[in-house]
């Protein structure tokens, strides 16, 4: 190791030295490597010590030591890129220090390479950002488990239900996953150990299904609530009293908005297809030729990614076949343009007279036309493989968990099923058998 002071020439010919010292070392393959120090003496000779330590290290492929590693992670950008380019760091170490904000923006740009809809890029980023600050993370060498676990902790003692506090450790999950295993940083040691809650014990919002007189009731409201509601006066002292006039165009058009919900809800409930992934359809994604006719979905607008094709009823196809007829409708149009918001669809189940919360604060929204679905199945007898395929489940266990609304199922029916029992306790299956 070299200490010294570099020098230059005026433009008047005098020679001055710098202000801050320089750091000479050799590097693993003996080539003299530079590096700009302090104005202070002692300290440029310290940083010229880790520099000698650190070369040592990487020649003899020793392990880091840990004051060596904490003073890699608060060295200067500057410091660490140029310890790469001589071979003394590897690109992990040297991003160590970036900002979370510039790492953040790789990570967005890799969800969208991977067609990830706005909304989910968006609700990622505002997680993250919040985790950052609530956690007072600036850059990647910042990122420590405890802090991370007490930012947890505050959530959950703010009254965030389990669920929602694990959607921040999956977005940090996540985001970790894709840095490491691009070899852009180091793992946060401790992480893996910190688990998600059980958010089974915290669940806040459970769904029930709606009884086929529910569905119906629905269904109807759907169609005649935009007419129903436009003839009555809307101010005056005859306010919530029939007498609008309206235009037979205007008449037309809420008709046929109101088709088009009533429609909505029914290949909802018939497909089990999420609110996003039925606003996705087109025209041409629907294939009415095939036995029997589908709705092939997207990888891009399916929540797993991996595209589907649903089966489609055949009472169901056709109501949508003459739908789309009746609309003049392009191979590349929305299906479904005039989609109802969540606003509408609670005002279409108070319509039909179906409470927006039961006697056990379960509720009653959009998705609750899919957990319908899977309930109805159920009664029916449908084996729960082939309920788990036409929901789209990853696992049999998700299925029966929380699209299986016993509330739905004829439970004394099936007690009824069993073989009746003698006085003795013995099976009596005489009947049952002939």
């Amino acid at each position: 190791m070299r200490i010294f002071k570099a020098t230059r020439k005026t433009p008047d010919g005098r020679e001055v030295a710098y202000e801050k010292w320089y750091i000479e070392i050799r590097d693993v393959r003996g080539k003299a490597r530079r590096f700009v120090g302090y104005r202070d003496r002692r300290l440029s000779e310290d940083l010229g010590r880790k520099l000698d330590l650190l070369v040592a290290t990487v020649k003899n492929r020793d392990a880091l030591r840990p004051d060596l590693a904490r003073w890699l992670e608060s060295a200067p950008q500057n410091m660490r890129e140029h310890l790469l380019r001589c071979g003394l760091i590897e690109q992990r170490q040297a991003a160590a220090g970036t900002s979370l904000e510039d790492l953040l923006g790789r990570f967005i740009a890799h969800l969208r390479a991977k067609r990830r809809t706005d909304q989910y890029i968006g609700e990622m980023g505002q997680a993250l950002r919040r985790l950052f600050a609530g956690c007072r993370f600036e850059a990647w060498s910042d990122c420590e488990a405890g802090a991370l676990e007490g930012f947890l902790s505050g959530l959950k003692q703010e009254g965030l239900s389990a669920r929602t506090v694990n959607t921040y450790l999956a977005a940090f999950r996540a985001f970790s996953n894709f840095l490491v295993n691009r070899e852009i940083v180091q793992p946060v040691p401790g992480f893996k150990a910190i688990k998600p809650l059980n958010w089974n014990e915290d669940r806040r919002r459970i769904r029930r299904a709606l009884t086929a007189d529910e569905l119906e009731r629905l269904f109807e409201a759907a169609r005649e609530r935009p007419l129903a509601e436009a003839v009555k006066l809307n101010r005056g002292a005859d306010k919530g009293k029939l007498g609008a006039m309206l235009t037979p165009g205007t008449i037309e058009k809420l008709k046929r908005l109101g088709e088009t919900r009533r429609l909505v809800y029914r290949i909802a409930f018939g497909t089990g297809l999420r609110r996003s992934e039925l606003g996705s359809i087109r025209v041409a994604d629907v294939r009415f030729r095939s036995i029997p006719p589908k709705i092939v979905l997207d990888a891009a607008n399916e929540k797993s990614r991996k595209g589907s094709e649903l089966p489609l009823r055949a009472d169901l196809a056709r109501e949508l076949g003459d739908f789309i007829e009746r609309r003049g409708l392009a191979a590349d149009d929305l299906v479904f343009g005039d989609f109802p918001s969540p606003r509408t669809f609670r005002r279409d189940l108070e319509a039909a007279g179906v409470a927006l919360v039961d006697e056990r604060g379960r509720i009653a929204d959009f998705h609750c036309l899919r957990t319908s679905m899977g309930s109805h199945l159920a009664a029916a007898g449908v084996p729960v493989r082939t309920t788990q395929e036409l929901m789209r489940h990853s696992t049999v266990e998700l299925t029966m968990r929380h699209y299986s609304d016993a509330a739905i199922l004829d439970l004394a029916g099936a007690l009824n099923s069993l073989p009746g029992l003698d006085a003795g306790g013995k099976a009596n299956h005489e009947k049952r058998i002939g």
